[in-house]
């Protein structure tokens, strides 16, 4: 199993496209309720992502490669005992999930999710935890290496800040009225995906979405897709600084 920080370069010469797609939350309970497999909303939404762009890519290349899937995750909630949310740091970690792309479906990509946040608890997190978390980190880097400059895996990395109550945020001029985790770098990037809550506080989630324009235009309009996303375009807010 593969431990996967993010990716130091994953520029492209290739054009790219950041767009943003809204989960709304009855959408979210429809498609957790159609895996018939325990998910979070977070996992639900992020394996229908990876599934319709894995598809898009598969269709434009005309072969069949491995897809492997870095996702982010709060350090502070799994270690034993747990640390406060509170606590002071940088406490999160990427862990990965992979999937043959000649098996693509959704039940099978929330099970390698789950499975890759079981084997990160149990396996990695526990030696970051010993006298030999260096040679753990040190190992995770070269397997991250590895895959970056491999021509026959398909790389795609999940940034989530959902459930990280964002919106409750005070400085002391009131709470914001909205919250986005996308970087202005995002569209010289390919196979990125920002998870946050939507504003609405229904359990909404708002994806931000970066892939090769081929890539793009054959995802927004997947059916499956389509089904549980509505497609919106940059706030205005947003738009002179991109």
């Amino acid at each position: 199993m593969l431990f996967l920080n993010p990716p130091f370069n994953m520029a492209m010469d290739e054009k790219c496209f950041t767009k943003r797609f809204v989960f709304y939350g009855p959408k979210i309970a429809a498609l957790e309720a159609a895996l018939s497999a325990p998910s979070t909303r977070g996992e639900a939404v992020t394996a229908l992502i990876w599934k319709c762009a894995v598809n898009a890519s598969r269709s434009n290349s005309g072969v069949s490669k491995l897809s492997i899937l870095s996702r982010s995750v709060d350090i502070r909630k799994i270690t034993v005992p747990p640390l406060p949310d509170n606590s002071v740091g940088n406490f999160v970690g990427y862990y990965a999930s992979q999937k043959d792309e000649s098996d693509i479906q959704l039940q099978g990509l929330v099970r390698e999710l789950r499975k890759g946040i079981q084997d990160f608890s149990k396996s990695y997190l526990q030696k970051l935890q010993r006298e030999d978390a260096l040679e753990a980190i040190t190992e995770s880097c070269k397997d991250a290496i590895a895959i970056l400059i491999s021509n026959d895996v398909d790389l795609y990395v999940c940034n989530s800040l959902c459930d990280v109550s964002l919106y409750d945020i005070d400085f002391g001029w009131g709470n914001p009225t909205w919250v986005t985790n996308i970087s202005s770098n995002a569209p010289n990037h390919k196979n990125l995906v920002g998870l946050i809550d939507s504003s609405t506080g229904d359990g909404s989630i708002e994806a931000w979405v970066t892939l090769t324009e081929a890539d793009m235009a054959l995802f927004e309009r997947d059916p499956d897709l389509l089904c549980y996303a509505a497609t919106f375009d940059y706030p205005s807010v947003l738009k002179s600084y991109l």
